[in-house]
C-alpha cells in the first residue's frame, strides 16, 4: 500500500537509496553521452529533412518511450519513497534525477496554481550536458528562433522532457492521483538563459491538455 506522506525515515531513504542504485548502475562518461545525443540529433533531423522543431518532438516521444522503461526498473525499490502526497514529489524528483543522471538538481520546489497554471514542480541544471557537445559543434542552428519556442515550446533538452514526463506520470499512476504530466524545459541555455529550468504541470486528469 502506497503510504500517504513521507516521513523523516522515507526522506533518509531517498537520500540514501539514490547514491546505492547509481553506485550500482553501470555508468557513461558526460562527453560520449552528450555526442551521442548529438549524432541521435543529427539522424533525426536529417529525417524531417533539417526541420528542427519536428526533430525534436521525435526525439521527446523517444524519451518518452525510454522514460517509462527506466522507471519500471526501479519501481518495485521506489515504492518505498513513493507517497500520494505532492509536497514529497520534490524529494522523489531528487532521486530520481540522481539515479538517471548521477548529478544533483537544484532549486526543486512545488509551487501552487497560480491563474490559468496548475501545480508544478520546478527544478534547476545548472550544466546541462546536452549542450556540451552542441557548443563544439556548427551543423545545427540552435537558438528559440530555430526551435520555434513560442509556438512548440520545444527545446533542445526535450528529449529529457519526454524522459521525464513518462517517469513521473508512471509513478503518479502507480500511487493513484488523478493528474496528467506535461514536461517542458522552461528555461535553456541554448535560447538565452543562464541556466536549464524543468517544469512538471501536473494537470487535473478532466482539464489535461
Amino acid at each position: 500500500m502506497v503510504r500517504e506522506k513521507l516521513g523523516i525515515m522515507g526522506k533518509l531513504l531517498a537520500k540514501i537509496g539514490k547514491h546505492y542504485y547509481w553506485w550500482r548502475a553501470r555508468k557513461m562518461c558526460g562527453l560520449i553521452m552528450s555526442l551521442d545525443f548529438l549524432e541521435c540529433m543529427r539522424i533525426i533531423y536529417e529525417y524531417h529533412d533539417n526541420n528542427l522543431p519536428a526533430a525534436l518532438q521525435t526525439f521527446k516521444e523517444i524519451g518518452h518511450s525510454a522514460g517509462q522503461s527506466i522507471v519500471y526498473e526501479f519501481l518495485d525499490a521506489g515504492k518505498h519513497i513513493f507517497s500520494k502526497r505532492l509536497e514529497d514529489f520534490p524529494t522523489i524528483l531528487e532521486a530520481a534525477w540522481y539515479i538517471f543522471m548521477g548529478d544533483h538538481i537544484t532549486g526543486a520546489e512545488l509551487r501552487p496554481a497560480k491563474g490559468d497554471l496548475p501545480i508544478r514542480l520546478v527544478w534547476r541544471v545548472e550544466k546541462c550536458v546536452f549542450c556540451a557537445g552542441l557548443k563544439q559543434d556548427d551543423s545545427f542552428i540552435v537558438n528559440k528562433e530555430t526551435m520555434d519556442w513560442e509556438n512548440t515550446r520545444l527545446t533542445w533538452g526535450s528529449v529529457v522532457c519526454g524522459i521525464m514526463e513518462s517517469a513521473m506520470q508512471t509513478i503518479v499512476d502507480y500511487v493513484e492521483l488523478p493528474y496528467t504530466l506535461v514536461c517542458e524545459e522552461t528555461g535553456c541555455i541554448m535560447k538565452g538563459d543562464p541556466y536549464s529550468e524543468y517544469t512538471i504541470y501536473f494537470w487535473p486528469k478532466e482539464e489535461a491538455k
